[in-house]
């Protein structure tokens, strides 16, 4: 460090470093008194004296003379900056030691010196500042802790009032600047009048009140008591509308209502029902099968079928199975109801080279060429929808496996056997239900029926009938009049009430539905009762009408495939009673006539016998797979059309296989119609193959009433169905089925 020599001496290099020896330092503690008296300024200087020794390196005085000092005052003994400082001041030293007087040039800050203790620090020239020391009070200071003044203007002296006081800069306005802590005791306190904050808040931890308490608003937490003496609540009024439900209470008491039905969602039956009832269903609606596909002619093969309206379609998917000689030069288009021009492509092409069978489900198992069958979800998919198949390449007869897809002649290349769309739709129409359906039991009707009530039903425990309000009164349901529409109060007398069954006059009035008014076929009865939308069911019948046969009841199939179609008989395929040589098919007799339903098992109705056709409809079921093929032959019954000859059909191979899924018959002679015969075996209705190219050895039918082999498969012999003999050869297989035998 440079040590100082007086101003009247050149600087020269002492080789020494400052050093406080003392600091009386009673000025400062003087000046915070003297700047802190408010009323007698003279009684407390505003400067304040500093003392101190300067010496060199060793210890030794600083040489005498005029030196420059800087002073300043600090929180802190390092570091921070000062509150006030002042210099560079003309200090005398003499033999090492100097007087300073602070505050003669700036004067010193009182406010700083209410912040506690300070620290001085002191600067000699240029050089470094020295060690900060700390201050302390002195004799004037310590006066000045009684507060013989106080710095205000516009205040009211103490001895205006007879007691000391703390006033404010403004007149009127606040102490500001007045630090108290403890200032008044709480128990110095009394109010003996309103306290008025001026709007301002009362801030506690807590409080106890032992009057009223007036607020425009009142916000807590948590409220302890019973509320027994509350007043001025508003208490939920009203009521909601039928159908709605409160969700909530508006500030002014009102309830809020919303519908039941906007807050369940819409597939939301199911989980308040515990799951006894859904709106959410899986509806499959399938195409006529057997259609045959040209062979690379230009044109296209086309299935339609059409969707009901059943709701809004949560899932879509498309099911499709064909057979074709050669799938790499098959291509599938679907037509949605709303988009006839471009469609869907569903493959192009839809299998390897030489691939014979399609069987598959798009989009589920097999994603679609172009276009997209999830844009219809959320939609209706109402309409008619179209399946397009085309092949683009000739087929070649002669190749491995074509011989029984291919046909030259009629210039086809298999066929499409099953076209059919799935929907999983949440239902507009209909309600399932899991479990039993509990009706209300009453033994009269439980109100009057009316419009209003339409469609109501109850279980009448009096008639033990199912009874129901048409909107004009109430009906039963039974099953004693056909359809199952009778009145058990206006019993009539339909000449056989020995069985029990009572009909009502309307349903006697109504063609083929009592022994009074029957009808000639079910084609007639449909035709008669246009208007009336009959179903399904059992209903009357007399063929000859005046003639000597009576009338006889028997199932009516309305509603497929145009309706009008008559149940003759029913042939179990896994059993001898239908076989070829069966007197059931040429002659009068019945078998379980008196059961009259479509259940599976086996019989043969008067109609069999009695009514008139042109068309004979086989359904057959085999493998849970129930197919359907109509076969235009006319006879005066059944049972002349069996008692005579070979009657042949022109239905085509292609037409025939479709009746059994997944048919195999063997390639060749394919003879088809009504007692057909091939060398001995035969089929009532139906059609034979063989493997030989002739027809002098059938070894395979497929169709109703097979002939068997003696010694090869009499026992046990498919009576029903596709059946192969001795042994299932070239792809043909023993398939019993149960089959329906219509006709119209």
């Amino acid at each position: 460090m440079r040590d100082h020599t007086p101003l009247a001496m050149a600087p020269q290099r002492m080789g020494s470093d400052w050093r406080w020896h003392r600091a009386v330092l009673r000025g400062i503690a003087l000046v915070g008194v003297g700047l802190f008296a408010a009323t007698s300024l003279a009684a407390v200087p505003p400067t304040a004296q500093i003392e101190g020794t300067l010496r060199g390196a060793g210890g030794v005085p600083v040489a005498d003379g005029a030196y420059k000092v800087s002073v300043a005052l600090y929180p802190d003994a390092s570091g921070g900056v000062a509150v006030w400082s002042e210099g560079p001041l003309d200090v005398s030293v003499s033999g090492g030691t100097f007087a300073a007087v602070l505050g003669s040039k700036t004067p010193i800050d009182t406010a700083a010196l209410a912040g506690g203790s300070l620290w001085l620090g002191v600067k000699v020239a240029a050089e470094p500042e020295l060690p900060r020391q700390p201050l302390r009070s002195a004799p004037y200071a310590l006066r000045a802790s009684v507060a013989e003044g106080i710095d205000c203007k516009g205040c009211v002296p103490s001895g205006a009032v007879g007691f000391g006081y703390a006033g404010a800069a403004t007149k009127g306005g606040p102490s500001l600047d007045l630090v108290c802590t403890g200032c008044v005791e709480v128990a110095e306190m009394l109010f003996n009048g309103d306290v008025d904050l001026g709007g301002h808040s009362l801030k506690a931890g807590s409080g106890t009140f032992t009057g009223d308490i007036v607020a425009k608003s009142v916000t807590a937490t948590a409220f302890a008591g019973d509320g027994s003496k509350l007043t001025g609540l508003k208490t939920p009024s009203g009521a909601c509308a039928p159908g709605q439900a409160v969700v909530g209470i508006a500030s002014d008491g009102k309830l809020i209502c919303k519908s039941v039905a906007e807050a369940l969602p819409a597939d939301g039956l199911d989980e308040v029902s515990g799951g006894l009832l859904s709106t959410q269903f899986t509806d499959k609606v399938s195409a006529t099968a057997g259609i045959a596909i040209p062979d690379n002619t230009g044109q296209s093969a086309f299935v339609n079928l059409k969707f009901p309206d059943l709701g809004t379609t949560q899932g879509l998917s498309v099911q499709v199975k064909l057979s074709n000689s050669d799938l790499s030069t098959v291509a599938l288009t679907l037509l949605p109801p709303d988009n006839k021009k471009v469609g869907i492509v569903l493959c192009d092409p839809c299998g390897g080279k030489d691939a014979k069978a399609l069987d598959t489900s798009f989009p589920d198992a097999t994603p679609v060429k172009t276009g997209d069958l999830g844009a219809y979800i959320g939609k209706a998919i109402t309409g008619e929808w179209t399946l397009v198949a085309v092949d683009s390449a000739f087929c070649v007869k002669q190749a491995p496996g074509n011989a029984a897809i291919c046909d030259l002649d009629a210039k086809i290349d298999g066929a499409i056997a099953e076209f059919s769309v799935t929907a999983k739709t949440l239902s507009s129409k209909k309600v399932g239900a899991s479990g039993l359906l509990q009706l209300l039991n009453a033994a009269k009707e439980p109100q009057a029926c009316a419009p209003s009530i339409s469609g109501a039903v109850y279980y009448d425990t009096s008639a033990l009938a199912l009874r129901y309000c048409d909107g004009k009164a109430w009906r039963s349901l039974a099953d004693t009049c056909g359809n199952g529409i009778v009145e058990p109060t206006e019993e009539c007398d339909d000449g056989n009430n020995a069985d029990g069954d009572g009909c009502s006059a309307s349903c006697v009035a109504a063609y083929g539905l009592a022994e009074k008014k029957p009808g000639t076929s079910c084609k007639d009865i449909l035709a008669v009762n246009a208007g009336a939308k009959l179903g399904d069911g059992v209903y009357w019948l007399d063929p000859d009408g005046s003639g000597g046969a009576a009338a006889y009841r028997v199932w009516c199939d309305l509603t497929s495939a145009g309706g009008g179609w008559t149940l003759a008989a029913k042939v179990d395929g896994g059993k001898d009673t239908f076989n070829y040589d069966a007197d059931l098919w040429t002659t009068a007799k019945l078998l379980a006539a008196d059961q009259v339903s479509t259940a599976a098992s086996e019989a043969k109705y008067p109609s069999f016998g009695t009514v008139a056709h042109s068309e004979v409809r086989l359904v057959m079921s085999a493998g849970g797979q129930t197919t359907a093929l109509t076969v235009p032959i006319a006879a005066t019954s059944l049972q002349s059309l069996f008692a005579g000859g070979h009657k042949a059909t022109v239905l085509g191979r292609i037409a025939w296989k479709s009746l059994m899924a997944g048919a195999s018959m063997q390639p060749h002679c394919n003879l088809e119609g009504v007692n057909a015969d091939c060398s001995g075996r035969k089929v009532r209705l139906g059609f034979l193959t063989n493997q030989e190219d002739d027809c002098a050895s059938c070894d395979s039918y497929l169709g109703v009433g097979h002939s068997g082999q003696p010694g090869c498969d009499a026992q046990g012999s498919s009576w029903a169905g596709m059946m192969a003999s001795c042994t299932a050869d070239n792809g043909a297989k023993n398939v019993p089925a149960f089959t329906w035998v219509w006709v119209r």
